[in-house]
């Protein structure tokens, strides 16, 4: 019977791996990923400069992308888009790798090769970790799905639906009026 081989948060911020690859810690394993295809980036990028732009209007935090965040003792997620409320950021080292903190909105463009079973096991890790909401977001875009899980929710991918209209302008005090308009 093979055994696994655990890694460390030191170990996992030591790796260099060859270019094209993408990876991610949880509980310890190693997840290495292709590289995100050409619409899964154009997506992410979309997202990123309306919350930058909507963000240098309402200072209210930090936008990023692709950047690894611990989310406990053994666990490295690396949301395609992250944001982080600006007294959170303050006083954390932002030059560590991985970041100290996990996200309180973590963003994931779903690709065709994301299964259902990774996205409820990183959704329900966000959450655990303190995040707020996780917003899954499926390419190509325009009328593609959405899915949302807040905190104190059970992530439970299913067949989501796609939201229009007003229930797109779910607004909470955590995240208010973060939501793009298409």
């Amino acid at each position: 019977m093979a055994t696994k081989t655990l890694l460390t948060i030191e170990q996992y911020a030591a790796l260099d791996g060859p270019a094209g690859l993408r990876y991610e810690l949880s509980r310890g394993e190693l997840i290495v990923t292709p590289s995100p295809s050409y619409l899964h980036n154009r997506m992410r990028d979309q997202f990123n400069a309306r919350l930058r732009a909507f963000l240098d209007a309402h200072p209210h935090g930090e936008v990023t992308s692709g950047t690894d965040m611990t989310l406990d003792a053994d666990t490295v997620r690396r949301s395609d888009i992250a944001y982080i409320r600006k007294e959170r950021l303050e006083g954390t080292d932002v030059e560590r790798v991985p970041l100290p903190i996990a996200p309180d909105l973590a963003i994931e463009i779903v690709s065709k090769n994301d299964c259902a079973n990774d996205l409820n096991l990183k959704a329900s890790q966000y959450l655990q970790a303190g995040v707020q909401a996780v917003w899954l977001f499926f390419v190509p875009a325009p009328n593609s799905p959405t899915a949302m899980f807040r905190a104190n929710s059970v992530p439970r991918f299913a067949a989501p639906r796609r939201v229009t209209g007003s229930k797109s302008r779910n607004c909470s005090a955590d995240f208010p009026c973060l939501f793009l308009k298409s």
